[in-house]
């Protein structure tokens, strides 16, 4: 318990499944990484017919993460009024756009390669405990996220 209390939690992710139609590849990802295999998605495909996407089931997304699946959800400011707050505050004091990820990712388990991205990123982790690994830049002002990056030779 923190400083960052009440911006974001798993029950909050639970809440957002069960109250909003939230669509695979747009809105939610399941995502598993080894370094054998790098990161593989696991969401379930679009209509063939139309080409909808599926709106993700809580019972299944949680299904996924008991058996290692990553959970990212894109844009969860859209359904978490506190984390919207601190999204249009950082608006504000920087003069841009900010947007947000969370990611639930389960113990002993990544869900995502090595990679860099071509925004700013502020990591604020909520719940758990995690080693992370910050690297030097590869690039000076990407204008390309990096894709996934081998996970050998980076320490």
């Amino acid at each position: 318990r923190g400083y960052y209390e009440g911006l974001f939690s798993t029950p909050a992710i639970d809440a957002a499944l069960r109250t909003n139609a939230l669509h695979y590849t747009s809105e939610l990802d399941l995502a598993v990484y080894t370094a054998e295999a790098g990161r593989t998605t696991h969401n379930p495909p679009a209509d063939e017919e139309t080409g909808e996407l599926p709106v993700a089931k809580a019972a299944d997304v949680w299904h996924a993460h008991a058996e290692g699946a990553s959970v990212r959800l894109s844009w969860p400011q859209r359904v978490g009024q506190s984390l919207w707050v601190a999204c249009h505050l950082l608006d504000e004091q920087f003069g841009g756009a900010s947007g947000a990820n969370a990611y639930l990712t389960p113990n002993g388990t990544r869900g995502f390669a090595p990679h860099w991205d071509d925004v700013d990123v502020w990591v604020v982790q909520l719940e758990g405990a995690k080693k992370w690994s910050v690297h030097a830049p590869a690039e000076v002002h990407p204008r390309e996220s990096s894709g996934n990056l081998p996970a050998e030779g980076l320490p």
